[in-house]
Formats: structure tokens, C-alpha cells, sequence
């Protein structure tokens, strides 16, 4: 937890993925809830990280606010309407596949596609000009969705969108992405309270507690270390793990 706190507070997102897989593998949480558990634990941090870097200039609220509305209509929509109906077993076509599988695989598979962007060191070049709010809207409500649905912030997709459609530099798009991050992860996990019959909160305060600290860490680090770096050699674990995830839950 402390690593994945680390790279949220480098880079405003990437760490967040890694919530989820913890708290399924490590700590035998089952995967739909620990979707739910990740969106609190990951809003928390982004917001703690959110104001770090707003007290150095460095959020745009406007812009993050024209992504996070309509973020917030993809994560109501999936956490409130679409999550509470998976049954435990799903049918796909002739097959029956175990809900575990419906969140976990496509998991595995977004941890591999977003490791692969960082190691070849994919990304847009801080664009020009005006932003575009439409296109931040319909990326804003897709990103919301996906990443409710898998329980990660979508910080990995957050900070692209902000560079490309909100015309940010690099520094400004993480800052501002943390702070979307944190609107709309908490929003998906007040959802999930209306649903929840027993929460451990000790548990998840513990979560919070040390993961926190590796987003001060990373925060601290990201102030003297080149994060072009740091992202590469944190893309590698990333597709490690991705591709460990997918085969132990395709070969079972």
C-alpha cells in the first residue's frame, strides 16, 4: 500500500491500480467489494495529495471540475445501477464465468496496457492553446465509469485527458488530477455505504494510514527525482503484476 500511495503522489495517478489487487491477493477481500474499499482508500489519499500540490499552485480547479461533473454522472451510474445486479456467477454467450473473473481479468488487462504506455514512455506533449470542454465531458464520463467499475482512481487516463483536451503542462495535469480523483472516487464509495451492511473501518483506516504515507513519500521524491524515471521503472512492476493477475485468473 505504501508503494502504491508512492506513485499516486509522483504521478497523480498509475498507483491506484495497484489498490485493488492488494486488497484481493493480500488480504482475501473479495473482488466487487474490494473494488468499493479501493475507491475510499484512493479518494482519501488524492485529496490529502490534492492539497499538497494546490497549496503549490498547482490544481486548476476549473478544468478539473469540467472533467470531474461529468465523471461523477459515469461513476453514479455504474456503482449505484450496475455493481449491486453482478450476480456471483455471470453468463457470457455459452459460458459462466465467476464475477471474481468479470472484475479481475479486465483488470489484469488495463494494468498491462497502462504498464506498457509508461515503460515506452507514451504521452502527449503538454498541448497548446484552449482547452476543449466537450471532449473533457465525454472522456470525463468514460473514464468515471471504467474506473468505478475497477475501483481505480483513473489517474492513468486522468492526466493524458488533461494534457491533451484541458492543454495542461505535466505538473499542473497531475495536481489537478489527483484533485478529480478524489471527487470522484469518494462519490463511488458513498454510493457504496448506501449498499453496505458491515464495514471494517478500523481495517480500512489502518489502509489509509500507510498508504498516506507513501504518497507523502512520493510527493517529497517527485520535488528531486526526474518522474520520466520513476514512471518507467514503476511501469515494469506494474506489468509484472498485471500479467501475473491475468494468468492466475485465467489458468484457474
Amino acid at each position: 500500500m505504501a508503494l502504491a500511495g508512492l506513485a499516486l503522489g509522483l504521478t497523480g495517478g498509475g498507483g491506484a491500480i495497484l489498490t485493488v489487487p492488494i486488497l484481493v491477493y493480500l488480504f482475501e477481500v473479495d473482488p466487487v467489494r474490494a473494488t468499493g474499499f479501493s475507491l475510499g482508500v484512493v479518494g482519501l489519499n488524492a485529496a490529502v495529495s490534492a492539497i499538497g500540490f494546490g497549496r503549490r499552485g498547482l490544481v486548476e480547479p476549473r478544468i478539473g471540475l469540467a472533467f470531474a461533473v461529468p465523471a461523477l454522472v459515469g461513476v453514479l451510474l455504474i456503482r449505484h445501477f450496475l455493481v449491486p445486479l453482478l450476480p456471483p456467477v455471470v453468463a457470457i454467450g455459452p459460458w459462466e464465468v465467476a464475477r471474481a473473473k468479470v472484475v479481475l481479468v479486465p483488470f489484469a488487462g488495463l494494468m498491462v496496457a497502462v504498464a506498457l504506455s509508461m515503460i515506452r514512455g507514451a504521452g502527449p506533449a503538454p498541448g497548446q492553446g484552449e482547452a476543449s470542454p466537450a471532449k473533457m465531458a465525454v472522456v470525463g464520463f468514460l473514464v468515471g465509469a471504467v474506473s468505478s467499475f475497477l475501483g481505480a482512481g483513473g489517474g492513468f487516463l486522468i492526466v493524458p485527458a488533461l494534457l491533451w483536451f484541458g492543454r495542461l503542462d505535466m505538473k499542473m495535469a497531475v495536481g489537478t488530477s489527483l484533485m478529480v480523483i478524489a471527487i470522484q472516487s469518494l462519490v463511488g464509495f458513498g454510493v457504496d455505504l448506501t449498499h453496505a451492511q458491515d464495514m471494517p473501518w478500523a481495517f480500512l483506516g489502518g489502509v489509509v494510514g500507510v498508504m498516506l504515507a507513501g504518497s507523502w513519500a512520493g510527493a517529497a521524491i517527485g520535488k528531486r527525482v526526474a518522474a520520466a524515471n520513476l514512471k518507467k521503472g514503476f511501469g515494469w512492476f506494474v506489468l509484472v503484476m498485471g500479467l501475473a493477475m491475468a494468468a492466475k485468473e485465467l489458468l484457474s
